[in-house]
């Protein structure tokens, strides 16, 4: 999502976007999982939407508006916040700028705390805006980071794997749909990042990230 305004409809109409395209007479195959990315007031829509769908194995927030999401959600904020949290084994990822436009560090923080710590990961990218200008290089490799951390035995420490990776352990129908992750994660050249996120699955971080 890119900020739009569509009121509760948003996350229906996502549903029924993420139909396969072979089922829509198209000829592409069905996708077996799906991460979830939102950007802005689609970040709200997309963490809403992934206590709906099953393939869902992941939601990546990029620059949630949380001080005026109650606005953008039409004063319907505590039931998309309350939606996004139903997984709580779901990996998350939360990506803010330090000098976001709409939303202070201090806010943002509590808000990554108020998810589940086992599964969520914040992470703030120093100097950045709520638009990362010059910047999205920077936040490539933060998700990069947090991919590989999140989902080790899926992607193997490779993300030239993730189009052939495995995610359905992850899966709302699965049994076990997390694994748990110690490691230090590399980032996405496979550099070690110890001082970029310090943690990635296991804990809650708002690493401030230069």
């Amino acid at each position: 999502g890119d900020g739009m305004k569509r009121g509760n409809c948003s996350k229906t109409q996502l549903a029924v976007s993420l139909q396969s395209d072979d089922s829509r007479g198209l000829g592409h195959a069905a996708p077996t999982s799906i991460l979830l990315v939102g950007y802005s007031y689609g970040s709200l829509i997309a963490a809403s939407a992934s206590a709906d769908i099953d393939l869902c194995v992941g939601c990546v927030s990029i620059a949630p508006p949380i001080s005026v999401k109650h606005w953008l959600l039409l004063f319907n904020a505590s039931y998309h916040v309350r939606r996004s949290m139903e997984r709580e084994k779901l990996p998350r990822l939360m990506v803010m700028g330090s000098n976001d436009d709409f939303t202070s560090p201090g806010r943002f923080r509590d808000f990554v705390r108020s998810f589940p710590a086992e599964s969520t990961t914040g992470a703030e990218l120093k100097g950045a805006n709520h638009f990362f200008g010059g910047r999205e290089r920077d936040l490539m490799n933060v998700i990069g980071t947090w991919l590989l951390g999140a989902y080790p035995s899926a992607i193997g420490g490779d993300l030239k794997h993730i189009g052939s990776a495995d995610f359905s352990t992850y899966h709302l129908s699965s049994p076990s749909n997390s694994e748990s992750n110690t490691e230090q994660p590399e980032n996405a050249s496979g550099e070690s990042k110890s001082d970029m996120v310090s943690s990635t699955l296991g804990t809650t971080v708002c690493a401030c990230i230069s």
